[in-house]
């Protein structure tokens, strides 16, 4: 998304945000929050506030700016034709849609965004009653509060997501808050049955050992293969952000950073069972991916000469076949009851069964960014459920 179509956007709106990568930061200053009360007497306080909200609803219109302007117009017929949306008026560069209900607004903007537009609508934000503000060396209780912001609508009403945010306390009192933003969660084992799209002949790989990856990489590429060193580990639970967090501040110089599902390491750092240790102190279970040397399809002769190569160099790497293939998402996936937007991505996975019909059921680690599947993890294939 071009940013400056989100800076047309934001000329419309009534409360004051940047809009960052799908995210949305918001500046939102309140003298008199409704849900103020008496808190820690506090004369004036700065801090932080990590907590889950409610998007309690969304008004009926969204603001759509910039894309490709006949395929916004085939959206917009599509919505009104559905009963979704009534009408849509243009103001300044933008278009201002008229939904039927304020539940329609992920669907508009899931439409809109295929469109490659950018789309905000107000959405009301609940905090619970009491709220942890967090400044150095000290934090106090307040009462929570709600309010109003303009956001990417990612999100169905009713949803419950992470949220971190600053707080201004005076006396007690919640009186300001600002730099709002909503996290990403992070959502494991979801099934999907997908179309397949495209199957590659199987072709064969090297696998190294996480731990001797870096000390493969200059054999690897010495005998001329394309060499994917993985220097992360996956983290196999629905981490919090604060088990992250946590992570990426305790000093520990091999961690590079830490984000759902991921924890990056520095390229050269080898001490396993350190790493397995540190995140088994934080409560995180785990994986440590083979990092893949490869040299095109079918080079089964190549493959075999680089393992015993880097055999003789004390790594033990091991011949692999994989055969490569690429499904379509369905529109939606599902789980835990929660259904998650996917705007039909494709896929891609290592083939290890037929395919059915032309389609492939696959499991899915991914981030989502409310409703709306953000980034795919993890894909794999696995058995389709016997008939019968």
């Amino acid at each position: 998304m071009d940013k400056k179509d989100w800076y047309k956007l934001l000329a419309v709106g009534i409360v004051l945000i940047f809009v960052i990568e799908g995210i949305a930061i918001g500046i939102l200053q309140d003298d008199t929050p409704s849900g103020g009360g008496s808190g820690t007497a506090t004369e004036s306080l700065t801090g932080t506030v990590n907590t889950n909200v409610t998007i309690v609803r969304y008004e009926p219109y969204v603001i759509v700016g910039g894309g490709n302007q006949d395929e916004v117009e085939n959206a917009k017929q599509r919505l009104i034709e559905s009963g979704a949306a009534t009408y849509a008026v243009p103001k300044d560069e933008n278009l201002v849609v008229s939904l039927r209900s304020g539940k329609d607004a992920p669907t508009a903007a899931m439409e809109f965004e295929k469109a490659n537009a950018t789309v905000l609508a107000t959405a009301m934000i609940s905090t619970p009653s009491r709220l942890r503000v967090d400044a150095q060396d000290i934090s106090t209780t307040v009462d929570g509060t709600s309010f109003n912001i303009q956001l990417r609508p990612i999100f169905d009403e009713g949803s419950v997501a992470a949220a971190t945010f600053v707080a201004v306390v005076e006396n007690g009192v919640l009186s300001q808050l600002g730099n709002f933003v909503i996290l990403p969660s992070y959502v494991q084992g979801a099934t999907a049955q997908a179309i397949l799209v495209a199957e590659k002949e199987a072709d064969f790989s090297v696998e190294v050992p996480w731990e001797d990856r870096s000390a493969a990489k200059p054999i690897a590429i010495a005998e001329g293969a394309a060499y994917k060193e993985k220097s992360y580990i996956i983290v196999q639970q629905n981490a919090t952000s604060a088990q992250l967090s946590a992570l990426s501040t305790a000093g520990k110089d091999y961690i590079t950073g830490a984000q759902a599902g991921i924890v990056s390491v520095r390229n050269g750092y080898e001490n396993r069972s350190r790493a397995e240790a540190d995140l088994l102190a934080a409560g995180l279970e785990m994986e440590f991916p083979a990092s893949l040397a490869t040299f095109g399809n079918q080079s089964e002769n190549r493959s075999l000469s680089l393992v015993e190569k880097l055999n003789a160099s004390g790594i033990s790497a091991k011949t692999v076949s994989r055969k490569t293939s690429t499904a379509r998402l369905p529109d939606f996936v599902e789980k835990d009851g929660r259904k998650y937007r996917t705007n039909g991505i494709v896929a891609t996975f290592e083939q290890t069964g037929e395919a059915l019909n032309g389609s492939v059921l696959l499991s899915l680690d991914f981030q989502a960014e409310g409703s709306f599947v953000s980034r795919l993890v993890s894909v794999r294939q696995v058995p389709l459920p016997s008939a019968g």
